[in-house]
């Protein structure tokens, strides 16, 4: 048993190893050619972060200015800071989906064109031992997981995290015992969603196999539509597409229902919290009596705000390793 166990281990650090090896690999050489393109996104997230974490902040002065409408200088700079807190906030998201997208398109156009410069170097021995609609899938499919899988780090490890903070830190700053009790809450929705999200990369495989032979099955016909009629075996071709498409239909269902538990689990979680941020703090059982309006709005909007980031990063594991299979499939070539 002890045996089995250090081999089991011994296989499973060579799979993370070469994973971790394919991602900087893949990082290495699309983010170097692409610099100047994700430079301007990542100063473009930057904004977007700060911006949405002002947002929260700013509750506070419009729920405290509104008391006193009557202090007309207040009123009109908070109404220009709002305005200008979105203008940015547009610009900035403007700037980085452009941006992301026209790296996004290179790096598939320069990945698709590697991959096709690499097969035209194989022997006719490849593509006899090779089924084109492998070729198809990791050359197609390949480039894109390539791209969607640096996006997702990108902005994940970026605008997510930063937003993150910042408005964790608005949090800390307007209720610091009510941010305390909330943060509590945090890792246990982040573990919550790993145990259930890591059911997806087996199924990814599986679901990747079967749309190659979706493919397979659509080229086959093509090209040998003369012996199917001939032989009459267009009930076997048939039953073959039916099977393949089924296979995709289950796996494209047992993800969407796995991912789509993972809302609900954060929405629990967070109405929880919230809930009890609200009776903790109007019996006064957490923080000071000299507390304002504005500061407890401030803390439940940044709260509230914070759901989407935290959400996104619990799952960036998982949805990084979904994307991989792509990759691997791509760099095997």
């Amino acid at each position: 048993m002890a045996l089995a166990r250090r081999t089991l281990n011994f296989f499973r650090t060579l799979k993370e190893n070469w994973q971790i090896s394919v991602l900087g690999r893949l990082l290495g050489e699309n983010i170097r050619r692409q610099r100047m393109l994700y430079f301007i996104s990542l100063i473009a997230m930057s904004f977007e972060a700060v911006t949405i974490s002002l947002m929260a902040w700013m509750m506070k002065s419009i729920v405290d200015t509104m008391t006193d409408p009557d202090d007309r200088a207040a009123v009109v700079t908070l109404a220009i800071s709002i305005a200008l807190v979105f203008i940015i906030k547009g610009i900035a998201t403007y700037i980085q989906v452009v941006s992301l997208q026209r790296a996004g398109n290179r790096i598939v156009a320069s990945q698709q064109s590697m991959l096709y410069a690499k097969l035209l170097r194989q022997g006719v021995a490849f593509f006899n031992l090779t089924e084109s609609s492998q070729l198809l899938m990791r050359i197609t499919q390949g480039a894109q997981a390539a791209r969607s899988v640096i996006d997702l780090i990108v902005t994940s490890f970026v605008r997510d995290l930063l937003t993150l903070v910042g408005l964790a830190s608005v949090m800390v700053v307007q209720q610091p015992y009510l941010a305390l009790f909330s943060l509590i809450v945090g890792p246990l929705a982040i573990y919550a969603i790993r145990i259930l999200l890591t059911k997806v990369r087996s199924i990814v495989r599986k679901e990747a196999a079967s749309m190659a032979e979706i493919i397979k099955v659509i080229q086959e016909t093509a090209a040998g539509v003369r012996i199917i009629k001939a032989f009459a075996i267009e009930d076997r071709m048939s039953a073959r597409m039916t099977d393949a498409v089924s296979q995709v239909e289950q796996r494209s269902n047992a993800i969407a229902r796995l991912e789509a538990a993972a809302g609900p689990i954060m929405e629990t979680l967070s109405g929880i919290t919230i809930a009890a941020v609200v009776i903790l703090s109007a019996f006064k059982m957490l923080g000071g009596a000299d507390q304002t309006p504005g500061q407890l709005i401030s803390f439940v909007t940044a709260l509230l705000m914070a759901y989407e980031p935290a959400k996104r990063l619990s799952q960036v594991r998982v949805s990084i390793e979904s994307g991989m299979v792509g990759v691997k499939m791509m760099y095997e070539l």
